[in-house]
């Protein structure tokens, strides 16, 4: 996922301000976080592992072979099961196909999961263009369309149908641009058979690490920064704020990149 700094960019052959000062523009920049986390039996993350957490200001294609990097190294090609979710960005949708190649990782073991709760925001706009509808009777269908797109195996089939039946043709367009995010993500939707499968549906941890790692510091219309600076400092945190700062530290003093471990909360690994 990806959250905001902004960041402070010097202008060349301009101008210095009347207190010798240089002159610089504003630039709000999107640092991309990536989570890898042990799941428990019961799809909910293992509150007892150590998570990890690394975040880049890069391009897309830049922090997937970062992904890609890690998975290689952590083995992933022989876990059990493993799960990808994420919010329906299309830099991240885009590049699935190239994680899943270069880390190896063979498809029947892979659950691709659209987040649950970004899936019902979308479902909600599109509500919002029934203009047919009363707020009450809105309110109404969009908690029982949240309960068949959970709960029925056909359930994301079962909303097309009923948003497409519910349209006026005045939004009818707006309802298609709609429509194409559900069609898109129809496979990353089958939220019955993945919580059958005790496969998580919502992105909760990734959103709190974008919270805890980069809002709550270096998000903020007065907070400046340079690039490679505050990219720097966010590294620091997300080793800080995912319990490996030890690990950080022995690689600072040996000089050694060792294999990250996933012990359990409070222990170094």
């Amino acid at each position: 996922d990806g959250g905001r700094v902004r960041t402070r960019i010097h202008k060349k052959k301009v101008r210095k301000t009347k207190k010798n000062r240089h002159r610089f523009k504003t630039k709000w920049r999107e640092p991309r976080i990536l989570v890898i986390d042990i799941l428990s039996e019961d799809g909910s993350c293992d509150s007892l592992k150590l998570p990890l957490y690394d975040v880049m200001i890069e391009d897309a294609d830049t922090v997937f072979y970062m992904m890609i990097g890690y998975m290689r190294l952590l083995g992933a090609k022989h876990a059990e099961s493993i799960e990808f979710i994420s919010d329906g960005a299309e830099w991240i949708w885009d590049r699935v196909n190239l994680l899943v190649t270069e880390a190896e990782i063979s498809e029947s073991k892979l659950f691709l999961v659209l987040d649950y709760y970004h899936a019902c925001e979308h479902m909600n706009e599109a509500l919002d263009l029934c203009e047919n509808l009363s707020k009450k009777e809105r309110s109404k269908k969009y908690k029982e369309l949240k309960n068949k797109l959970k709960n029925n195996l056909d359930g994301i089939d079962e909303v097309i149908i009923d948003l497409k039946e519910m349209v006026t043709k005045k939004r009818k367009e707006e309802m298609e641009k709609l429509l194409e995010y559900f069609e898109k993500h129809k496979n990353h939707m089958k939220y019955a058979l993945f919580l059958e499968k005790k496969i998580s549906i919502g992105s909760g941890v990734v959103e709190s690490a974008v919270r805890r790692v980069i809002n709550l510091r270096f998000k903020g219309n007065g907070s400046l920064w340079k690039d490679k600076i505050v990219e720097g400092l966010m590294h620091l945190r997300s080793f800080f704020k995912a319990g490996r700062w030890r690990d950080l530290i022995l690689r600072v003093i040996t000089g050694k990149f060792n294999i990250p471990g996933f012990g359990q909360q409070g222990q170094a690994t």
